[in-house]
This record gives structure tokens, C-alpha cells and sequence, in this order.
């Protein structure tokens, strides 16, 4: 697992890698089979190129999925999607509150 406490993008583009980043990110990409990302913040774009990632956020404003078979999920708001993939989940998880 790698930590990260600020980032102003961030590149994954390792296979079965486990990020964490506790501050905002401008641009998430992730390529690949198998990577995971999870965000405590605001993520403006996230980019999922690859195949089976999880990826969750608070808050993101644009996903981007080219890849199939992944989930990503944020807790708050609503982004813009474009999804040409097969078989990805993308959807607001109830936060809890």
C-alpha cells in the first residue's frame, strides 16, 4: 500500500497497487489490471483506463472509463461520467449520514 498526504496528480500504473491519499488530487489515472485507489477527498478527474479497479472518493467531478469491469464510487455530489467500457459499476454510495 502506498500513502500519499498531498498530490497534485497521481499516475497508477502498476498492477494490484493500493493507493491512499488523504488530500485532493486534480487527476487520477488508472491503468492496468487489478488497482485500487481510495480518496478521503475531492478528485476533478478521475481516469480509469484499466480492467477490475476499485476506486472510491468523496467527490469527483468527471470519471472517465475506458476500461471494463471496474467500480468506482463517491459519497457526495454528482460528476460528469463518460463510460465507453463493458461491465463498470459507477455510483453514489449512500455516506452513511
Amino acid at each position: 500500500m502506498i500513502s500519499l498526504d498531498s498530490t497534485q496528480s497521481l499516475d497508477v500504473s502498476g498492477t494490484d497497487v493500493h493507493v491512499n491519499v488523504s488530500n485532493d488530487a486534480d487527476r487520477v489515472v488508472i491503468q492496468k489490471e487489478g488497482n485500487v485507489f481510495a480518496s478521503i477527498k475531492h478528485v476533478e478527474e478521475l481516469a480509469i483506463h484499466g480492467n477490475d479497479s476499485f476506486v472510491g472518493t468523496t467527490t469527483v467531478d468527471t470519471i472517465v472509463v475506458t476500461g471494463n469491469e471496474n467500480s468506482a464510487y463517491w459519497t457526495e455530489g454528482q460528476p460528469t461520467i463518460f463510460d465507453s467500457g463493458v461491465g463498470n459499476s459507477l455510483y453514489r454510495a449512500d455516506s452513511g449520514s
